[in-house]
């Protein structure tokens, strides 16, 4: 479709017009009678070019393809689920490694579930920041993304959110993490 193509393209005025297209075709998704469920396949594609835009050179482009999925996450065609769904698969190995990928989805994550709260699978999130190693990722940024993240969802969910990662962190971390959480309460 013009949507991907534009998405995929390096030219950073292609790309932008083509997420204001989606913008547009967004919002006349949501006019018509089909359930939500039957136009969330349609848009995969889409949602995982704009994940990688996310990481992109331009920061224009990676603020616009956030805030496109925002968007998406709170349109009925799409939803919320699905969005944090498709931001929590497993990074290629190679992106996975420079960390601007992973430190882009994990900053997403904490925005979507700032912006949602409850709504969001919080497990899932936790599971891609182990998953990814961004707790001991060697750029410090991805561990900074981690441990902000951490602590939003904890606001949210409380201790349960420390305990889940009881095991996967060093003892030392977890500590920091739950201490520095009391000191923001």
């Amino acid at each position: 479709t013009i949507i991907e193509s534009s998405n995929s393209d390096k030219n950073v005025q292609v790309t932008l017009a083509g997420l204001i297209l989606l913008d547009e075709a967004l919002l006349q998704l949501e006019t018509t009678n089909k359930a939500p469920i039957s136009m969330t396949p349609q848009m995969s594609r889409i949602l995982v070019d704009l994940f990688s835009k996310m990481a992109d050179n331009s920061r224009k482009v990676a603020d616009s393809a956030e805030l496109s999925l925002l968007a998406l996450a709170h349109s009925a065609s799409v939803d919320v689920s699905y969005v944090s769904l498709l931001a929590t698969k497993r990074v290629r190995s190679k992106e996975a490694k420079g960390g601007r990928t992973v430190r882009a989805r994990l900053q997403f994550l904490e925005n979507l579930c700032a912006e949602f709260g409850v709504d969001v699978a919080w497990k899932k999130i936790v599971d891609f920041a182990k998953v990814s190693k961004a707790f001991d990722h060697r750029d410090g940024s991805v561990r900074d993304a981690a441990k902000s993240l951490v602590m939003t969802l904890a606001t949210i969910h409380g201790n349960d959110v420390f305990k889940s990662l009881e095991g996967d962190l060093a003892e030392r971390q977890l500590r920091e993490l739950q201490l520095g959480f009391q000191m923001v309460q």
